[in-house]
């Protein structure tokens, strides 16, 4: 863990200025991670409305830019249903394949939440974004929800607060507190994935979609 470089994740709840990740820049962010979709197209078919600008804004000032998914599927076949939403809203706003892809898997809710979080990251690799990473809180890698050693070299982010040690010798980024950088969520990045490298694909402007009305169900 040669690195402890500073990331912060965003939905609909946070801003989508220039201004917002410029600021959270100079406060020491090397990245951001936007939530792009929850769900499936054909259940909740949420897209965060921000998602555009904040991808295009968080860009523009040099923020390495990911993207994650709130998972609510409730099965293998659900989960690769929700991974086919994600690629299509990620291929819409112009993602370059190499944009690393996250599957936030923090609701238990599939009998084998390990195998139906496995099944959503092969898919995603299989349409063609092949770094991919889990999002899950430390007690579902500590209880036995989901095995970190079981998704490969994948990236393992884990969310725990308060404490010192995550207990978890995989884990490749530590979501540390949800006050952190500009008052939100804010992590650390061991190896390099959410926060090094080029800034996934300089998307010109003219590529990322106006935000679309969508039904707004679930979590923002």
């Amino acid at each position: 863990m040669a690195l402890r470089n500073s990331f912060i994740d965003v939905s609909s709840y946070n801003p989508d200025t220039k201004e917002f990740f410029l600021a959270a820049k100079n406060q020491g962010a090397l990245g951001v991670v936007v939530k792009l979709t929850e769900g499936s197209e054909d259940g909740s078919s949420y897209v965060n409305p921000r998602a555009a600008a904040q991808i295009r804004n968080a860009l523009a000032v040099g923020l390495r830019v990911s993207c994650y998914h709130f998972a609510r599927y409730t099965s293998i076949a659900d989960a690769q249903n929700e991974a086919r939403f994600f690629v299509k809203i990620a291929k819409q706003f112009g993602m370059y394949d190499d944009t690393l892809m996250i599957d936030d898997a923090e609701v238990h809710s599939a009998a084998d939440y390990q195998s139906a979080s496995l099944a959503f990251l092969q898919e995603v690799e299989a349409l063609g974004y092949k770094n991919t990473g889990i999002y899950s809180m430390k007690s579902f890698f500590t209880g036995g929800v989901l095995n970190s050693h079981g998704f490969g070299s994948r990236q393992i982010w884990v969310a725990g607060y308060g404490v010192t040690s995550l207990g978890i010798d995989n884990a490749t980024a530590w979501q540390t507190t949800d006050h952190g950088i500009m008052g939100i969520d804010t992590s650390l990045d061991f190896d390099g994935a959410f926060t090094t490298g080029s800034t996934s694909g300089n998307i010109p402007q003219a590529v990322i979609p106006a935000p679309q009305p969508v039904q707004h169900v679930g979590h923002p």
